[in-house]
């Protein structure tokens, strides 16, 4: 075990649970050696082991560890037939061993269990000092965590609740969990850390809350709860320690972070977070980038950007824009006025977002541009040219399809678009260029370029091909799948195997990934720095 405390202004609170005593104390060295700093005892998840073996899994760990005490209800999220009293009694019993106590509020209302409660607090653990060259953390290093957990919603008494918690004298973290309706619900948990009279825990669950989780720091939270490995997750949405630092620089959040993100539905396939991550700490900025679910409609799209509007005081600075919110970004930029580049309002699609609180929104388009250096970059290393394709077939009507038919057409390619929905493909080449044709004509149509501008084939249905693998492709064709994950999609292995040169979905993400790296910050990164950051994401997925 490694025993060097790391800097942490928000701690990163690990629950552990286990069968024996061994394990038990095995997981929390994990824990720690992971980067925790609070450890989560969760008895209720651990009937096996008594007491005693309790305290000695515990024992004689670095004074800047500290250890939390949970026995949680069944009414908010935990295991066992045991009543409050019982449950507490218990707490009561190993109070000495560990530096907090969490108690739902439920439960501390009950002037019974607060009377077993209450003396133990006296007997938490005090001799564990710290050295001034070993942890800084928000708040006290011991006492109460009264704490609130409502897997359904956001309770309809939080803000009483919390009011509630503040105003108990013994109360020294408040700690509430809600399952968010959207992905907004990070805002308010924000904001509840911001205002908060006393130190504060606030999340939420699942993957819609999981910023809530990631970008704890930047507000100064008190903890925000990590797994150890997924397996040992205590509560949905809550990602791994090593996925929090690895991936989403935990590490390097401070109050001035800018943050940023990529807004689509789904996103957990997204490698965005994994690539500007990389760069970023690669550029030594201090930033950090997220996934935003947003649901399809433009409705639920706006209701984000007002609300980022809103709180400027969150430090988003910009986005990422994919399926299906292209279309929905360059209409809300319309409707507020917004700075829209030339070629974003011929594509019909923004795919690039910059906001500023002063100058308010811009957006750009940089699939368009990130498509043609893909293009033209995996033909160069076969000795082809781009300019020798006179016919394309693209596959799709969003806004990544527009984006591809529009650089064609600059170029003097003649394009087909097929669309399940007949009518959106009309209305694309209607825009842009091109002619349309019926999905199940696709095949019927010649082609040196196939383009796959469709979510088929994405993870998670991998095994789904727009082609028909009965259907051959010329040798001489050029295929490019915007797919990006898997790296090697069905469409991809069906062209390799007639001798078609293919084109990845990773190469033009790095390419318009590049692009928005500019637009959001004014300059050019370092040289290849986009293309390292992709083979290091390949390898951490591969």
């Amino acid at each position: 075990m490694t025993d060097v405390a790391r800097r942490h202004m928000t701690h990163i609170a690990t629950p552990v649970f286990a069968e024996s005593v061994e394990t038990l104390r095995a997981m929390v060295i994990d824990a720690i050696d992971a980067g925790a700093t609070l450890i989560e005892l969760r008895l209720d998840l651990m009937w096996e082991i008594d007491d005693e073996d309790v305290r000695l899994a515990i024992e004689n760990f670095p004074a800047h560890v500290r250890f939390i005490l949970t026995c949680r209800s069944a009414a908010e999220g935990g295991e066992g037939t045991l009543s409050d009293l019982e449950r507490v009694e218990r707490l009561a019993h190993l109070a000495d061993a560990a530096d907090f106590i969490d108690v739902e509020l439920a439960t501390w209302r009950s002037p019974e269990a607060r009377s077993v409660i209450e003396p133990a607090l006296a007997r938490l653990s005090s001799s564990r000092t710290t050295k001034p060259s070993e942890i800084t953390a928000i708040g006290p290093r011991s006492g109460l965590i009264l704490s609130m957990h409502d897997f359904q919603g956001r309770p309809k008494s939080l803000m009483s609740d919390i009011l509630a918690c503040a105003e108990e004298k013994a109360c020294a973290i408040i700690k509430v969990v809600w399952q968010p309706m959207s992905v907004r619900a990070c805002f308010e948990a924000f904001e509840l850390l911001r205002n908060s009279a006393k130190p504060m825990i606030a999340l939420c669950l699942g993957e819609l809350g999981q910023l809530s989780r990631l970008w704890a720091p930047r507000f100064d939270a008190f903890a925000s709860f990590l797994a150890l490995d997924e397996q040992h997750a205590s509560a949905p949405g809550q990602l791994t320690i090593a996925a929090a630092r690895d991936i989403y620089r935990w590490d390097a959040l401070s109050s001035a972070s800018k943050l940023f993100g990529v807004i689509g539905h789904p996103v957990a396939h997204s490698l965005s977070p994994k690539l500007h991550n990389r760069v970023f700490a690669a550029e030594s900025i201090d930033a950090a980038y997220g996934q935003f679910d947003v649901a399809p409609s433009y409705e639920a799209f706006k209701a984000l950007m007002v609300d980022i509007e809103a709180r400027p005081w969150v430090g988003l600075c910009g986005f990422s824009v994919t399926a299906p919110h292209k279309e929905n970004a360059l209409r809300y930029l319309k409707e507020v006025g917004g700075d829209i580049d030339p070629l974003a309002a011929t594509i019909g699609a923004v795919n690039t977002l910059r906001f500023d609180a002063e100058t308010g929104w811009r957006g750009i388009n940089t699939d368009a541009p990130g498509a043609w250096q893909a293009l033209s970059a995996a033909m160069a290393d076969k000795q082809r040219d781009a300019c020798e394709i006179k016919r394309a077939l693209v596959l799709g009507a969003g806004g990544a399809a527009r984006a591809i038919v529009s650089v064609l057409i600059k170029n003097k390619i003649d394009v087909v678009v097929a669309n399940r929905d007949m009518g959106r493909a009309e209305t694309l080449v209607e825009a842009v260029g091109g002619r349309a044709c019926p999905w199940d004509q696709r095949t019927e149509q010649g082609f040196d370029l196939l383009v796959n501008g469709t979510p088929v084939g994405q993870v998670p249905d991998a095994d789904a091909c727009p082609w028909p693998a009965d259907v051959p492709m010329k040798p001489d064709a050029v295929v490019f799948d915007t797919v990006y994950r898997p790296h090697e999609t069905k469409l991809l292995k069906l062209a390799e195997a007639a001798g078609a040169l293919t084109v990845p979905g990773l190469s033009m993400l790095v390419a318009q990934a590049e692009l928005q790296f500019v637009e959001w910050w004014g300059r050019a990164p370092a040289a290849g720095v986009y293309d390292q950051a992709a083979e290091q994401v390949l390898a951490s997925i591969d």
